[in-house]
């Protein structure tokens, strides 16, 4: 192998150290998202989805990922049960494996969770070219992951629609956001009370959800097709 490309320094250390590569043989280009999730979602469409999950006059928390243990599926609806609040809507948007219909322990867990309150709902599965609904609702985007994710697509995909993002503080995730545009939790006993405060913080204070919003548009500009597609194109030519 003559060069390897990650999408952050973190996964880029893993690959040096874990192959004893060189530096000169390796290199990072921080991943886009397609613009197929990036579309304004009509007063029609999002009249339908709101009717669809009874969502009207509620705020929005959006997962967007896999029902899964290293997603953290479970954690964030044990944090979300903890906000002692009914003007809010958890959706959980996805499915154990894409759109195979396998059901998982791990979804009977989350299912068991979630049936706990009326104001969290889980989708099922939705096609990629649909999310930008889903986006377009949503209040804030969580992103719980419980494993080093090297870049969540989701993050970049939250961001470029100038969501205000919470995540966990790990793998790659600190490398596509800043302070002003996402809250990162740390992992330990405390998470899912953290998770639960900093989801609650952003969502009841509209000057700090706009603010973050706006800071998400601004950061997701270093993540555009054309800058990605460059900086491969000058790493591959290198």
């Amino acid at each position: 192998t003559k060069k390897v490309i990650s999408v952050s320094e973190f996964r880029n250390n893993y690959i040096k150290n874990f192959f004893n590569m060189k530096d000169e043989n390796c290199s990072v280009v921080l991943n886009c998202c397609s613009s197929d999730v990036l579309k304004h979602a009509t007063k029609f469409e999002l009249d339908d989805l709101k009717d669809k999950y009874n969502l009207n006059d509620k705020k929005i928390i959006l997962y967007i990922g896999r029902v899964d243990k290293d997603k953290g599926t479970l954690e964030l609806v044990k944090a979300c049960n903890k906000i002692n609040r009914s003007d809010f809507k958890l959706l959980v948007v996805g499915a154990p494996i894409f759109d195979t219909g396998i059901t998982t322990d791990y979804e009977n867990l989350v299912k068991n969770e979630i049936s706990k309150n009326d104001n969290f709902i889980m989708t099922g599965y939705v096609k990629h070219e649909e999310l930008y609904k889903f986006y377009s609702l949503a209040d804030v985007v969580v992103i719980p992951s419980q494993v080093e994710d090297s870049a969540p697509l989701v993050l970049i995909e939250s961001i470029s629609n100038g969501k205000p993002v919470i995540a966990s503080n790990c793998g790659g995730i600190p490398e596509y956001v800043n302070k002003k545009c996402a809250i990162l939790v740390n992992w330990g006993e405390r998470y899912i009370d953290d998770l639960a405060k900093a989801i609650e913080k952003v969502l009841y204070d509209d000057n700090l959800k706009l603010q973050m919003g706006i800071e998400s548009k601004k950061q997701s500009n270093l993540y555009s097709e054309e800058i990605y597609y460059n900086q491969f194109i000058d790493n591959i030519v290198q």
